[in-house]
């Protein structure tokens, strides 16, 4: 039987906050339910006059799209939260005390959302996001709030295209870890091979025949450091918003229906990374069963160069999971 799922978009882009709810409707990246779509924003009227491009468009999977600038309207009863992060400058606890509106957010959120609703983290600070989500919302599961990392795999694989000089589609395996960290340990790279076959009763024949390589013998042994350089992301392979459109619709796609026996990446809590503690968040290469769990695919060489990185990435995050309970117990101490 179909439901109706109540999803929040709270982006600081106007026009992305848009072009996300047309992109839900018009992909059916909920399936067969009905959505309730409600865009959280400052500049309500502004929202509003592009809202009504896509009320008109007539959706028969939309119940309703509401704008607002009321967080307490918004995420009543919601199901589903898309939110974006940014970076701020500061460091340390004053980089938390800038986070505030997060902190705020994400009680807000655990108070007035369902007791099984989700978060999106759109950002390149998801991580972090994600993990002040975990320490504040406690009444909803862990493995309820997850980041979106596919976009990075997705301009991995077309700078990597270019590199080979060949297509998207014929390079496999590429996967994000941790913070932008590539690994293409099991990447492929697809080479279609032609044979002619001589036919004694009409022209040759075509047979085409398919077989891989491995892009570590492909690639330079330094590609991996130098891939996300700055000279690196300054190359558009693709519009970048339009990039993260299909990146998030793809993510929520695969947390809804599942994987079946595909591995994608995503930030999601993994227990007992190494010697650090449970609960931490970072990107990883996942399986996303029918009903929405999440499995961690590990199968990273404990002695690799890559497991260095991530053990160094987990105690930074780690750090910041004490820094959010120091700021926590700070505020709380604070509250008369």
């Amino acid at each position: 039987m179909n439901s109706i799922v109540k999803v929040v978009i709270c982006v600081e882009n106007n026009v992305f906050s848009i072009d996300l709810a047309f992109s839900l409707l018009q992909r059916r990246v909920f399936a067969d339910n009905k959505l309730f779509l409600c865009i959280l924003t400052t500049n309500v009227d502004e929202v509003k006059e592009m809202a009504a491009h896509v009320e008109k468009c007539c959706f028969s999977n939309m119940i309703k799209l509401t704008v607002t600038e009321d967080c307490q309207k918004a995420f009543r009863d919601a199901d589903y939260l898309l939110l974006t992060s940014n970076n701020p400058k500061s460091k340390g606890i004053e980089r938390f005390q800038n986070l505030k509106h997060v902190f705020e957010k994400a009680a807000l959120f655990d108070q007035l959302a369902r007791r099984d609703a989700r978060v999106l983290m759109i950002g390149p600070k998801s991580s972090t996001w994600l993990q002040i989500f975990a320490e504040v919302a406690i009444h909803l599961p862990a493995h309820n709030f997850t980041g979106l990392s596919r976009h990075y795999v997705s301009k991995a694989l077309a700078l990597i295209a270019r590199k080979l000089n060949c297509q998207v589609r014929d390079v496999l395996g590429v996967r994000v870890w941790a913070e932008n960290c590539l690994d293409i340990t099991n990447g492929e790279k697809i080479i279609v091979l032609e044979k002619s076959f001589n036919n004694f009763e009409g022209p040759p024949s075509h047979l085409q025949l398919r077989d891989t390589q491995k892009l570590t013998k492909l690639l330079p042994s330094d590609w991996i450091d130098n891939c996300l350089t700055p000279q690196c992301k300054s190359v558009h392979v693709n519009t970048d918003r339009h990039c993260v459109l299909s990146a998030v619709c793809g993510h929520l796609t695969d947390w809804c229906q599942g994987t079946v026996d595909r591995t994608v990446c995503m930030v999601t809590v993994v227990q007992r990374p190494g010697r650090i503690e449970d609960g931490i968040y970072s990107s990883y290469p996942v399986t996303v069963d029918e009903y929405g769990n999440i499995s961690v695919v590990r199968d990273v060489n404990a002695e690799s160069l890559l497991q260095v990185k991530l053990y160094k990435f987990y105690q930074y995050q780690q750090r910041n999971r004490y820094r959010i309970h120091d700021f926590l117990n700070t505020t709380s101490n604070k509250t008369p």
